[in-house]
């Protein structure tokens, strides 16, 4: 009898022991993924999404185009109009926006190297059957505007056009900048240099 008690005590033991080390191990493992999942969370932080109301912003209308002979036409349509036959004049980074307010009204803009690097934007008002091409120039003199240009409209149908310029490289060290222009009436006219940030760089 006094041997089957002390085989159940040691049973006992062994089993509590054999637990509190799963148990152990288990609450590691659970604080190394909680661990891993702030490092991601800091990382890339989850957007915080509050409403219209919340934010007291419009909803930006579903864009929807006509299903019709006049609807965009993006199939092997250029935007790009007027350019030289000779030299290498590319553009690369491309980008595109609808208006909500007017679907037929889109704003483009790319990396365009005409005009040493001056800063372009394309406005249809038909869908993208046609383009217009306008030159915003550039910061200052000497500047160069070809970078990331990106473009959107707001609710309200106000343009936004974005982009980086680079300054005089004549200069030991160039001044640099993110510009905004702006256009209030579907890209007829454009606020260039509206809004900008820039910086120093003693390497460039």
């Amino acid at each position: 009898m006094r041997k089957i008690f002390l085989f159940c005590i040691m049973f006992v033991g062994l089993a509590s022991w054999a637990y509190s080390q799963t148990t152990v191990a288990e609450r590691e493992a659970k604080r190394t993924a909680e661990r891993i999942k702030r490092w991601m969370e800091w990382a890339n932080p989850t957007p915080i999404i509050e409403s219209s109301e919340a934010l007291s912003l419009p909803m930006m209308p579903a864009i929807v185009l006509p299903d019709n002979a006049n609807a965009a036409q993006f199939m092997d349509v250029n935007t790009i109009v007027n350019e030289p036959a000779s030299g290498l004049i590319v553009q690369n980074e491309s980008s595109i926006a609808v208006n909500p307010k007017n679907p037929k009204n889109l704003i483009a803009a790319a990396v365009d190297y005409r005009d040493n690097g001056a800063r372009w934007v394309y406005v249809s008002s038909d869908g993208g059957r046609t383009w217009t091409n306008k030159n915003l120039g550039v910061p200052a003199t000497g500047w160069s505007a070809s970078n990331d240009p990106s473009v959107m409209f707001a609710a309200d149908g106000t343009g936004y056009l974005m982009y980086g310029g680079f300054g005089n490289r004549a200069t030991a060290s160039p001044e640099n900048g993110v510009f905004i222009a702006r256009t209030t009436d579907e890209g007829v006219t454009w606020q260039s240099f509206c809004g900008y940030s820039t910086y120093r760089s003693a390497n460039s």
